[in-house]
């Protein structure tokens, strides 16, 4: 869900078939807002569990080693 939602984001921030304006004073669709989205869902990881740790895994690569079969109805 989380992905879902960074992914429309990311779309409206780099797809120029998209049209969003940027006012100065409100949200915008860039770089630094993007950055500060991660940091938020980081900050709450490392609340509730520990030191944020990246992985370098692939979906496919991490998938397989945690044992998670992909979905069957796709």
């Amino acid at each position: 869900m989380i992905l879902g939602f960074y992914h429309v984001y990311v779309a409206f921030a780099t797809d120029e078939r998209f049209d969003v304006e940027h006012p100065a004073e409100h949200w915008r669709f860039d770089e630094t807002f993007s950055r500060w989205i991660c940091e938020q869902v980081v900050r709450h990881h490392e609340y509730y569990f520990d030191d944020f740790q990246r992985i370098e895994d692939t979906p496919e690569e991490f998938y397989e080693r945690m044992g998670v079969e992909e979905d069957p109805y796709e």
